[in-house]
């Protein structure tokens, strides 16, 4: 189907709709719950390593 605005034209090319129950292409719940594991251990790091006598 071709669009024409002012004097751009261009072709759009509808993409075909996933089936229903399908995924939508985001992340699993496993990958969530692996990054909010690493966020957890990189803000126990931080703030034991900002602990007095370790600074710089």
């Amino acid at each position: 189907m071709s669009v024409h605005i002012d004097q751009l034209s261009t072709e759009v090319i509808p993409e075909p709709e996933p089936p229903p129950g399908a995924r939508d292409g985001g992340p699993g719940w496993e990958e969530v719950t692996r990054v909010r594991e690493s966020q957890s251990a990189l803000s126990r790091d931080r703030l034991r390593t900002a602990a007095e006598g370790f600074d710089d």
